[in-house]
């Protein structure tokens, strides 16, 4: 609860900023009155949606729909009132200044032109490719395929997973690296997407790890379910394969390095041979490289930034994870690969930035 009213008070802020904006330039008057009165129903609209999504099933996948449609064209009212006034003061001192209201109607426009383009961003599934040299001298090569944060909840379910599923099927790989955030959180119909995930063990193994998504909702029951559909859930545990060892952690933040390092320090006293061979850890987030690294793991795999989801949370998501928020990146000799995610937390969209599933042609 104490969450929902930050994120309600945050949305409120920004809202409250945008609004002044578009009332100023439309030239209406009682300007405080008006933003305020616009801004608490947008904030009582999209949170209501919200909370509809996560606790009346009956009317969740509607509910969830507006609340993320809501949220993105607020997002983009938001970036374009900012960026607006900015260009309006510069286009102000030049004289060349717009006709206010027509000014404001293209602002309007751009936010939802934005926002239908995130739509249908968040539809297209896109292939990426890299390859892992481990060896000058490989005898041996393991398609791989990286999943993640496919936050499969009351707004997106049966499609998406039939669509990835689909997508999985043609390329074939030898096993299936699942980076956590399966689930958005809310308990949710798991026959929405069991029939399609069901089919994914008869493409290739599937290796999952949870994200923070999975503590939103029934923890248990969303690792449950994996276990009847054939996932090896790895939760702080090892598998091998084809002579690579695969590693999957619970969720920890990066100040939890030390228990991380302990834990592997341990799995390699146990068992010395796995890390005698190529190691690939799955992490849900891309943070505690350096204990991954000085623990002999070759390649970590990643999801949860999304890449910021739509643009330009991409700056942020740089800002915060370096360059390791995106893409093939060397930490030391390790090969750090995170993917922006196949589904969509919060706003339903993307922009800039379509969902994908990434292969791994690793050389050993």
């Amino acid at each position: 609860m104490i969450f929902i009213i930050f994120v309600a008070i945050i949305i409120l802020l920004l809202s409250f900023i945008s609004n002044y904006i578009f009332v100023w330039l439309l030239g209406i008057s009682r300007i405080y009155s008006v933003t305020a009165i616009v801004s608490i129903l947008y904030v009582i609209l999209t949170t209501g949606a919200s909370f509809l999504s996560r606790s009346a099933y009956a009317i969740a996948p509607l509910a969830a729909r507006i609340s993320g449609i809501l949220l993105g064209v607020g997002y983009y009212l938001f970036i374009c009132s900012l960026f607006g006034i900015f260009v309006y003061w510069i286009l102000v001192y030049i004289n060349h200044a717009p006709p206010k209201r027509l000014y404001a109607f293209l602002l309007i426009a751009l936010a939802v032109i934005a926002t239908i383009a995130g739509l249908i961003y968040a539809q297209i599934i896109t292939v990426r490719y890299h390859t892992v040299k481990l060896s000058d001298n490989f005898t041996k090569t393991q398609t791989i395929a990286l999943i993640s944060d496919t936050h499969f909840g009351p707004a997106r379910n049966t499609k998406l997973a039939e669509r990835f599923v689909s997508k999985l099927s043609e390329l074939s790989p030898d096993m299936i690296l699942y980076a956590g955030d399966m689930y958005d959180g809310p308990a949710f119909d798991f026959k929405t997407v069991n029939p399609a995930l069901s089919k994914l063990t008869n493409i290739a193994p599937v290796y999952f790890s949870p994200g923070n998504h999975e503590g939103y909702g029934s923890y248990s029951d969303f690792m449950s379910n994996n276990a009847s559909l054939g996932f090896k859930n790895l939760v702080d545990a090892t598998a091998t394969q084809s002579g690579i060892t695969i590693i999957g952690m619970g969720y920890r933040l990066k100040n939890q390095s030390e228990e991380l390092d302990l834990l592997l320090r341990s799995m390699k006293s146990k068992s010395p041979e796995l890390f005698n061979q190529p190691i690939i850890a799955i992490h849900h987030s891309p943070v505690m490289l350096d204990v991954l690294s000085k623990n002999g793991v070759n390649i970590s795999v990643h999801g949860h930034t999304h890449r910021g989801q739509f643009w330009p949370n991409s700056l942020i998501t740089r800002f915060v994870y370096g360059k390791y928020h995106y893409g093939n990146n060397l930490y030391n000799e390790m090969n750090v690969i995170t993917t922006s995610g196949i589904g969509t937390a919060g706003p339903a969209i993307r922009l800039f930035n379509t969902p994908e599933i990434i292969i791994i042609k690793v050389q050993y």
